[in-house]
């Protein structure tokens, strides 16, 4: 992209980003979607709700919407930087309004197909978004799908789980003692696409050199406890290895369900040492969607 057509401002940084995904070891179809806009700093993953009509359709849907939503700011005369760009993004005063703005458009894009196609009624999927603004990752999410950071040897889950699970903690009708025999660990509480209005929750995080952020479905943290996951986030190579290592991860402790990994770099890049791929009968291998992100590429007036 050219420095007249960069939407975002001069003080985003370099951050490199790599995807791994993969059918698992049980699954027929793939229902987890994600989405890179590397140019806008933006990047998502959802997962169709497994035991509903149509979940492979509703995740292809919200990510399709996303992907409409802010490709918008990529062309046009708004000025540069956030508030251009938010400008551009129909008149959103914060990143975070921006975010709540696109699932809502992505909860339409699917409740509308279901609403058409009796075939796809019912179905519905998680999603979790990250944007890269100037120092700051604005993140939102509805679902289970997960954003962590890893920051100097610590890891941190950003997102909270929309999970009956966490709804009964929360009422304290079971204690963390429970957590490991609780029958509906799965079951979620909020959607895509299942209603007309949708609760959104958002957040932001200002970025440091050496961050990783990892945006994931719950085919690997199902799988994958987060003293295992920071330990892969934490070994220094290039997020496509990173991400590829926590999907092999996943597959090894039996992939019993679709796993996607989106990491997210903030600093140079890291070189790729190897493209070692996990092999899958039933399904295309590992995806490795790295993609590199200098900061001139993104900078721009404000």
């Amino acid at each position: 992209m050219t420095d007249e057509g960069t939407p975002l401002g001069p003080a985003t940084p370099a951050f490199t980003v790599g995807v791994a995904a993969h059918t698992g070891l049980v699954r027929e179809r793939q229902e987890d979607a994600h989405l890179v806009l590397e140019a806008l700093g933006f990047v998502a993953v959802a997962d169709g709700m497994g035991g509903h009509n149509a979940g492979n359709v509703a995740s292809g849907l919200a990510i399709e919407a996303l992907r409409e939503h802010f490709e918008r700011v990529a062309t046009g005369t708004q000025p540069r930087g956030i508030g251009g760009l938010l400008k551009r993004l129909g008149g959103a005063t914060q990143p975070a309004g921006a975010l709540v703005d696109a699932i809502r458009s992505a909860n339409r894009r699917v409740l509308g197909a279901a609403r058409r196609d009796r075939r796809h009624r019912g179905m519905g999927t998680t999603l979790v978004v990250a944007w890269i603004c100037d120092d700051r990752l604005h993140y939102a999410n509805v679902g289970d799908s997960r954003l962590y950071l890893w920051r100097e040897g610590t890891l941190r889950q950003l997102t909270r789980d929309h999970s009956l699970l966490n709804e009964y903690l929360d009422l304290g009708l079971i204690g963390p003692d429970d957590v490991a025999t609780f029958p509906h660990k799965n079951v979620i509480v909020r959607a895509v696409g299942l209603s007309p209005g949708v609760a959104v929750d958002v957040g932001e995080a200002r970025t440091a050199p050496q961050d990783r952020y990892l945006l994931c479905s719950d085919g690997l943290t199902d799988l994958v406890d987060d003293v295992r996951i920071g330990d892969l986030l934490a070994v220094g190579r290039s997020p496509g290895e990173t991400a590829r290592a926590l999907v092999a991860r996943a597959l090894d402790a039996g992939g019993i369900d679709n796993v996607t990994a989106v990491v997210v770099h903030i600093g140079p890049p890291i070189p790729d040492e190897t493209q070692a791929e996990v092999k899958d009968a039933q399904a295309p291998a590992v995806v490795d969607d790295s993609q590199s992100v200098p900061a001139d590429d993104l900078g721009g007036g404000g």
